[in-house]
Formats: structure tokens, sequence, C-alpha cells
């Protein structure tokens, strides 16, 4: 990390109650910063580093850019902060998660455990990945709202299975379907995800794209998709409906692809 003292440093003075509030007041300074340019002398890029996960302060950064990515596709008008090393690595990262962070410090002296972070790390690659079938889906089943996994089977309840199968194939090979839901010592696949760089919209991405390929192929054949209300969505989370008592939704429909 670059020596600029930042220990005493806060982006907004005084700082606000809400993360949210701090969340956008920041955004609007970075959305000011000139694109594709090099800079060194901004302490609140380099707090932010000295916050985030990835960087933190036992990691150099030279300078910083700021990019635009055409919203990934998703959104318009949004920017990518990318830290360069020394070494000319490029490491990009949200500026929200290090504020997040640096609230949930001063409240709970917790900075997150790395594995916490690389769950919440892969689940946003796997997210990602197959949002274009969410996009299908949507075209062939008219609708407003969420688009939600429909329980049992819900995302999380996927991305779990697909990793338990990964473990079950490496250790059992083509006898594991034989075995995985026998072998309760099973633990989900590591997955190695990176930083996608400029090509990926600056976006984390699968290492290995064979993986990425059957993770797809995984979902669009297993998931059940249906329209929610976002406060529902919310409310239910991972769990059944039922227990709020909702036994009326609709079955989940497949994904349906050309």
């Amino acid at each position: 990390m670059n020596k600029m003292n930042i220990e005493d440093y806060v982006p907004v003075f005084p700082m606000p109650n809400s993360v949210d509030e701090c969340q956008k007041k920041v955004s609007l300074t970075l959305r000011a910063m000139p694109r594709s340019q090099q800079i060194s002398d901004s302490q609140l890029l380099y707090w932010l580093a000295y916050w985030c996960h990835k960087l933190g302060s036992s990691i150099e950064v030279s300078y910083f850019t700021i990019e635009d990515n055409g919203g990934n596709g998703y959104s318009k008008n949004t920017f990518a902060v990318i830290a360069h090393l020394p070494d000319g690595t490029e490491i990009n990262f949200s500026y929200a998660k290090p504020i997040a962070a640096y609230y949930r410090f001063t409240k709970k002296g917790d900075r997150g455990n790395a594995a916490s972070l690389y769950e919440a790390r892969l689940n946003d690659v796997m997210r990602k990945s197959i949002r274009y079938q969410i996009e299908i889906w949507k075209k062939t089943n008219t609708g407003s709202g969420h688009v939600d996994h429909a329980f049992p089977i819900t995302f999380s309840s996927l991305c779990r299975r697909f990793r338990l199968e990964l473990s079950a194939q490496e250790r059992y090979g083509d006898s594991w379907e034989d075995f995985i839901d026998e072998d309760k010592s099973l633990e989900p696949a590591y997955i190695a995800v990176e930083d996608g760089g400029k090509e990926n919209h600056f976006a984390n991405v699968f290492v290995d794209d064979e993986i990425c390929k059957r993770w797809q192929k995984f979902h669009q054949k297993y998931a059940r998709l249906r329209w929610l209300s976002d406060e529902n969505n919310s409310k239910f989370g991972d769990r059944d409906p039922a227990l709020y008592g909702f036994h009326d939704l609709p079955v989940g429909t497949p994904i349906i692809t050309t």
C-alpha cells in the first residue's frame, strides 16, 4: 500500500450513520474523477484499497485508474476502480464493499474472514454466469417482479449441489452418483475465480472456462424459475414459502433454450 497517510482519514466528515448514505456520497466523488488516467494522489482511493479484502494494508499500490465498464450490459453509467500494483498486476474492486467493511469493523470489530469473502465472490460469479439464462426465461414467461428459483431448488442449493458433484466426481470418478448422497464427508469443491479484466468488464470470472460451461449446463438442466414479488422474495430468502402461509405459489418452470 502506498504510504499516503490514511490512518486518520475518512471519506466523508462527519461519517454518516448509514452505510448506504456514505456509499452514495463516495460514488458521486468517484464518478467525478477522470477516466483512464493514472491517479496516485487520492486519499479516498487508498483508503478504499486499505479496507478492501482483495488488497488491505500489506499490498503496495502504485496508482489507480477509474474505467467505464458500460454497465456490464445490465445497467448504465457504471465504472470500475482498478488498483495497479508495481509488478503490473491490475486488481479491480468495488468501492461499496470496503465502505461496508469499515462500518462493520467500527461497529463490531469484524473485518470478515477469508472463507466468507470467498463464498460471496464465488456466488457472485456463479450468478452472473447464468444471467443470460434468466433473460431467456423472461422472454418466454412474461411477468413482473423478481425471478425466483422456486423452492426447494433455490439458487444456493443448486450452487452447493454442483460443487458437491465436482467433489464426488474427483473422489469416485465414474461411480460418483453411487456415493454422493452417502458420503457425508464430502465438502463443496473449491472453484477458483479471478478478476476478469477489461475484456470481462472488470467482473470476476471462473479461472477454468470448462467449469463455467459445466455450471451453465447444470443450471440450465435443473433450475426452475417463477415470478415472485420483490417483497416476498426478500421475505422468503431460501426458506420454504409455506412457512409464511404461501401454499399456492406457481411451480417453477424450466429454462427454455434454442
